[in-house]
């Protein structure tokens, strides 16, 4: 059964952001936003990447039809 994560948090990431990373140990990579911490295991960060690139298609998809409407 997968692990459910520790804490719940709603998280608006500007473009503007300041945004660092470090690999912390052999399978954490800590990201840091504006002095908030997140800490991912590189599988997961994997998956997250996985679904990033899907919805970064979505938004390009979304951002034309928005573009081409606004034209009409």
């Amino acid at each position: 059964m997968p692990s459910n994560p520790n804490v719940e948090v709603w998280l608006q990431v500007p473009a503007d952001c300041d945004m660092s990373y470090q690999v912390t140990n052999a399978d954490d990579i800590e990201f840091t936003l504006d002095g908030f911490s997140l800490v991912v295991e590189g599988a997961s960060l994997r998956r997250f990447v996985t679904m990033s690139e899907g919805a970064l298609t979505e938004l390009a998809q979304a951002q034309a039809e928005y573009a081409e409407a606004a034209r009409a």
